[in-house]
């Protein structure tokens, strides 16, 4: 069995890194030592960190005299095939022989070479492609080779013809591609952009970047997102069963590839989102009178929107019921609602969810053809293809229902990818549902599990509060149920919707046992008092100082800037202040009235399981 010290006495720049060696690779132009070569248990292990196949290199190690015998990487033997030639290639791409010669390709001892031309069309390099199929393919470089664009020679002439020009990762890629019309350039291996390149397209040109669905992809997105092309570049997303456009012509019938690219560069997203910032002047502005919500004082549009709870709080059921108003256009609560269709996520139950629209819906005299439409996922907020999933299913649901989507809602944050809580996993999440609202125009409306402070909102990183325009938390009082808007950005804060919750048998499964729901029953929060006194030290300082007044002859009727500064005078700053209010409007020590908020009870008659 060779060892790997044979073997790295024979390259240059051979040096020792732990227990292997470090050297220069043979099956590439190597002047700084990538290749790492280790002792397996059944032969040589070889790395190439400059991206040579496994097969290349051992040819290459073969080709100074070595022998080796089944040699492997991760566990696996090399895979020995037929040579590759320009027939097999063009049979198996379904592309023709002739043609694919004509650009470039030739055969050689050990496979199809895939000829580099610069823009002067001087050769500059020559990869081969040794085996049609498998784990390794046998790509790599002769001896001398300078990589650049594949195709750079033909793109001046190209663009005469079409001046959209498509950036591919592969060779056979861009030769499918210049078979049907397209101007086309490939790259010489998805981590191998360089921004100097970018010279080579003229700035009249718009590049479509092709993105295969794996790694590579990621790679190219990545370079291209911060290279000088980005603000010229726009992205093709590329399904899984069609994962390039070599794929995508061999998934097609004849004549129907050019048709579905043309579609696909339609779709393009740009590079860069942003490319700038716009301005309005103060002489141009606008009041926006209207528009501005879906749920009046509640949901806003365009915007997003939380709904905090513990387990068995009856957030999932308040949702559902929100949702059943918003896609009826029928007055939620007593607000106005702008109604449109509806998308339900319902990652966490989805068949629970839909036995909870339909008994609602009976229950309440809702009908059954409203645009509401329920997708069990899966979503991850932090993937972006599947953030496009989603996206795509919205706009295939508001052309089947023939009006916008106004909401999407999730349920839950934890069974959409935001189960973690650091900051870089939440910031990922927010930028999913962003690109959420952003591409759909609708508002994103968020179920979310209380953290184990209750009082401080929803689990997970606090950067999620800073995007939230609309906050709901709904808490448990006795066999009732209260969802207070403890965050409303442009209305006011701290109203409560009180809800019960009532059991319905909706029919018995196949055991003949009695399978059950249940359904909202709207109360009036007005006649539900407080249970029980505030544990926390600022709203108890708070309460008896307003319990006071009231007893000293105060009207008791105050602005939410009177509780905030009667909180300020008894020592709290601004904030606990706040906090102080917010908490013990969410207790429902606060009724509203003409000119603010009055306490819900008499000093002298305490609430329910308080103290005199």
């Amino acid at each position: 069995m060779v060892k790997a010290e044979e073997i790295a006495s024979r390259l240059q720049k051979a040096k020792r890194k732990g227990k292997g060696w470090m050297a220069c690779c043979p099956a590439h132009d190597d002047s700084n030592p990538s290749l790492s070569i280790d002792d397996g248990d059944k032969g040589p292990v070889f790395r190439c960190f400059s991206g040579c196949d496994q097969n290349a290199v051992v040819d290459a190690v073969e080709s100074l005299g070595f022998v080796i015998r089944k040699p492997k990487t991760n566990g696996h033997a090399y895979e020995h095939h037929e040579i590759l030639n320009i027939g097999t290639l063009a049979a198996a791409k379904g592309l023709d022989a002739e043609r694919i010669s004509n650009d470039g390709c030739i055969d050689t001892p050990s496979g199809v070479g895939f000829r580099y031309f610069n823009a002067e069309g001087e050769l500059v390099g020559t990869k081969v492609r040794k085996y049609l199929s498998g784990a390794d393919r046998g790509f790599h470089w002769l001896a001398g080779s300078k990589p650049c664009l594949f195709g750079l020679d033909k793109l001046w002439r190209g663009i005469q013809n079409d001046s959209r020009i498509i950036l591919c990762e592969g060779e056979t890629d861009a030769l499918t591609l210049w078979s049907h019309g397209f101007t086309a350039v490939a790259l010489p291996g998805a981590s191998m952009w360089r921004d100097e390149w970018a010279e080579h397209f003229p700035e009249t040109s718009k590049v479509y970047v092709i993105l295969e669905p794996d790694k590579g992809g990621l790679e190219v997105e990545a370079a291209i997102a911060k290279s000088p092309l980005k603000e010229r570049a726009y992205f093709i997303r590329m399904a899984k069963d069609a994962k390039d456009p070599s794929a995508l012509h061999m998934a097609l019938d004849p004549g129907a590839f050019t048709a579905k690219l043309d579609a696909l560069i339609a779709k393009a997203e740009p590079a860069v989102v942003f490319r700038g910032l716009k301005g309005i002047s103060l002489k141009d502005m606008q009041p926006h009178l209207s528009g501005f919500y879906v749920v009046k004082g509640l949901i806003p549009s365009k915007g997003q929107a939380w709904v905090l709870g513990s387990p068995g709080c009856g957030k999932t059921f308040f949702c559902t019921d929100l949702a059943l108003h918003i896609a009826h256009k029928r007055p939620f609560r007593g607000k106005r609602v702008r109604g449109g269709l509806v998308v339900y996520v319902g990652a966490e139950n989805a068949m629970s969810v839909e036995r909870r629209f339909h008994t609602a819906a009976r229950h309440n005299g809702f009908t059954h053809d409203a645009p509401l439409e329920l997708t069990p996922g899966p979503l991850d907020l932090k993937d972006t293809d599947s953030v496009q999933f989603l996206v795509d299913f919205v706009k295939a649901s508001e052309a089947k229902h023939g009006q916008p989507c106004v909401a999407v809602f999730i349920d839950t944050l934890s069974r959409a990818g935001g189960g973690k809580e650091d900051a870089e996993h939440f910031s990922a999440v927010l930028t999913g549902m962003d690109r959420l609202r952003d591409e759909t125009g609708s508002t994103v409306i968020v179920i979310h599990h209380l953290g184990k402070d209750t009082e401080r909102g929803g689990r997970g990183h606090s950067s999620l509060l800073g995007g939230v325009d609309s906050e709901i938390t709904c808490t448990e009082e006795g066999d009732n149920k209260i969802a207070t808007i403890t965050k409303n950005r442009d209305g006011e804060e701290g109203e409560r919707l009180a809800f019960r919750l009532n059991r319905v048998i909706i029919g018995n499964d196949d055991d003949g046992d009695e399978v059950t729901t249940c359904v909202v029953d709207h109360l009036d929060a007005n006649t539900i008092m407080p249970t029980k006194r505030p544990n926390g030290k600022a709203q108890a300082q708070l309460l008896t100082e307003l319990e006071r007044r009231v007893e000293a002859g105060d009207v008791g009727t105050w602005t939410e800037g009177d509780l905030r500064e009667i909180a300020r005078e008894i020592g709290q700053h601004k904030a606990t202040a706040r906090t102080a209010v917010l908490g013990l409007k969410q207790l429902g020590y606060f009724l509203p009235t003409i000119g603010g908020s009055k306490l819900a009870f008499t000093p002298a008659i305490p609430p329910k399981g308080g103290k005199g």
